[in-house]
Formats: structure tokens, sequence, C-alpha cells
């Protein structure tokens, strides 16, 4: 039934390769409802490998939805059984199991951690499964349908590949979180200062950028959907591929000394990356599209301190209208991309108007009667601010409002 819940809430959100007449009797919500009644509340070492794969589930079809709250429960569920079970440790497997069975927790394993680190960047909540604690093989077993004759349609090493980086997005998200924590330390006899000395650059994006050189063509640019449904897997892993490194780019920038302006100008890269993907596969990607895109812009608004003065503000405005097009873009094939889309155009018109009222209300404080020509002068002057408590309402809360159920 799970199952169920969430191929009804991808099919009637749009969120699949090909977009289908569907029927308006089909309510995602009563597969959803019946498939959490299913799932027991209390588990041990006797709950069945089906629960945990339900369970994912509910987890996939609670972010596809929107619904935070949800996915919060069942993830604290997914984990709870984790340690009970011992499900992180492949020893502690029930030793009977065949090659598939090992393969198929082996790819509930790291999805679901992908899925954490993806929510705990999106959401900020703790990572509850540290990869560092993870004594779980990647999978490795091809699928029936790849022979030695179409080796160039497998697509494992790319969905492998993905895994590496989201292992890489965790530790900067250590890396983001130590250094701009606002609590006082002093009275710690212990330091764990020396679990973020290190150079992200060196250690994780270099081995990454290594790695990404090595793989097939096939993951490297993303072609249309065809025919062959095991192309379309390949260019599935492409397009995860693209979006997910290029927030990892992003996040580790803030690691490092750097200025908002190559800040933004990586925000501009990302989106440029974004947008040279088909259609076909943002559409396939949901909900969790917008969120990336969303944890883009809190990444990016880190960076912000202070106020800023207009020179600056520019870079962040031409982010905001690129992405806000984009998101336009995507409004074909992911229907809350337009309201996503107009709130943040909302806000860049609010922020023009700032700017336009802001040399009249000067000029009446300071001097009380100007000329024209010198209102024109002070509304193009770089110099004027934009207040912190302006800047920290930029809507990149998107996910805490996509609440569909």
């Amino acid at each position: 039934m799970s199952m169920s819940a969430l191929s009804a809430y991808r099919i009637t959100s749009g969120a699949i390769f090909t977009p289908r007449h569907i029927s308006s009797a089909i309510s995602p919500n009563v597969y959803l409802d019946e498939a959490i009644a299913a799932i027991p509340g209390t588990f041990g070492e006797s709950l069945e490998f089906e629960y945990l794969q339900a369970i994912s589930l509910v987890c996939l079809t609670a972010r596809e939805c929107g619904n935070a709250s949800l996915l919060q429960q069942f993830l604290g569920l997914y984990h709870g059984a984790l340690a009970e079970q011992g499900f992180y440790d492949e020893r502690r497997w029930p030793s009977g199991i065949s090659t598939i069975e090992r393969e198929e927790r082996r790819r509930l394993y790291w999805h679901m951690y992908r899925l954490e680190i993806h929510t705990s960047l999106v959401l900020g909540h703790a990572v509850r499964c540290p990869e560092l604690q993870s004594a779980v093989a990647y999978p490795m077993v091809p699928d029936q349908d790849f022979t030695e004759s179409v080796e160039n349609l497998e697509w494992l090493s790319g969905w492998n590949y993905i895994t590496d980086i989201y292992r890489g997005i965790e530790h900067l998200i250590s890396y983001f979180k130590n250094r701009r924590t606002t609590i006082n330390q002093d009275n710690r006899c212990l330091s764990t200062a020396f679990l973020i000395d290190y150079d992200p650059q060196e250690k994780i994006l270099r081995p990454l950028d290594l790695a990404y050189s090595n793989l097939p063509p096939r993951f490297k640019k993303a072609q249309g959907m065809s025919q062959d449904i095991r192309l379309n897997r390949c260019g599935f892993q492409t397009a995860n591929i693209i979006a997910t490194y290029q927030l990892l780019r992003m996040l580790s920038f803030t690691a490092n000394d750097t200025t908002f302006y190559e800040a933004c100008r990586t925000a501009l890269e990302l989106i440029e990356e974004i947008s040279s993907i088909p259609l076909e596969y943002m559409r396939a990607m949901g909900l969790a599209m917008i969120q990336e895109l969303s944890g883009l812009g809190h990444i990016l608004s880190s960076f912000i301190k202070k106020e800023l003065p207009r020179s600056d503000y520019q870079h962040l405005r031409m982010v905001m209208v690129c992405m806000a097009e984009l998101l336009e873009n995507l409004a074909t094939c992911i229907s809350a991309a337009a309201w996503v889309s107009n709130r943040l155009r909302s806000y860049v018109e609010e922020i023009d108007r700032y700017f336009e009222l802001r040399p009249l209300q000067d000029d009446t404080a300071d001097r009380g009667h100007a000329q024209s020509d010198e209102v024109v002068f002070q509304d193009f002057d770089p110099e004027i601010f934009i207040p912190l408590e302006l800047l920290q309402r930029i809507p990149w809360d998107w996910t805490e409002q996509l609440q569909l159920t």
C-alpha cells in the first residue's frame, strides 16, 4: 500500500516521465492512510525487512507531498528500527539471506542515508546516521536486464557516485554548522575543532572531481528521454549528479573565505547547470528539485551577516531573478514551482520599491526639499544599504510552506 501511496502522489503531482490524464477519483491520501495503519508503531528484532521498505516509502511520500511532520515521524521510526536491529552493520544482518536480499538491503540503506542528508540540508535537522558509523557496502549487483552487450546502459555506478556526493555533503554540513555555531563552548574540556581542521577543497571536492572525470560519458550530460527504460535510468542518474554536485560546490564555499560576489557567481553557475537538465527528468525529480533550490538559497543567505550595499545586492538580485525564471520554466512540469517563482519575484519587486522610495525619504529627512535630478542621482547610488531584517525575509522557506496534504 505504501508503494501505491507514493505512486499516486507522483502521478497526481505530475512527477513522472510521461504526463497522463488522471481521474479525479484518485485520492493518494487513501493509500497513505492505509499504509500508515499497516505499519506497526513498535518494533523489535523480529521486524520484517518489508516493514523497513514500507517505512522508507512513506518517508518518500511525505517528502513528495511536502509533509515535513510526517517525514520526521517516519524517519524517526526508521532510525529507531535501524538501531534496534543493527541495520547499519552488515554483520548483524540475517546470515541466511541471499545475494539479492543483501543487495536490496544495501540499496535501501544508502537510499535512506541520502534522504537523511537531503532533509538535513533542507530542513536543518541533525544527521542521525553518519556515514562514518555505517558498515554497509555499496550496491554492486547489476539489474537482471544488464548484459555485457549493453554495458553503456549500466546505471548503478552513477547511483553510487551520487551517494559519494551526499557523503561529501554530510561532512560539509558539519563543517558549516561548526563554523557558525553561536554556543559558548569555553567551559568544555574537550574541543572538537580538530574535526573540521582540514581543507574541504582538497579532501572532498578534489576526490569527487577525479571520480567524476572517470565516470562514463552517459553520466556527464543528460540526454532526452527515450523508449529505452535503461537509458532513461542513466539519464535520471545524470540529472541527479548535476543538481547534487552543484549543491555540494555551493556548500563548500561556506568553508572558505569566499566573497559574497563569488558565492552569487557560483549560484548562477548552478542555476545554469540545472537549466541544462531535460524537463522530463526535472519533472520526475518532483518536489525534491524545488527543495534543493531552496537549500541553495539558504546557503547563499548564510553569507549575509549585515546590511548589504546596493552594489552587492545587485548580485543577489540577479540570482533571485534567474532562479525565478528557472522555476517558471519548471512550472510546466512541477506545479509548485509557479508559486515559488511568484514569491521570489514579489520579493524582488519589494526591494525595488524600497530603492525607489528610499532617496525620497532620505531627501525629506535631510533637506526637506530637493531637485528631481538629485533624487535620481541618489536612486542609483551604490552605497544605499538594505537593512539586515529585510534581507532575512528572502523567501527561501519553500519546503516549510509547500504543504500539499
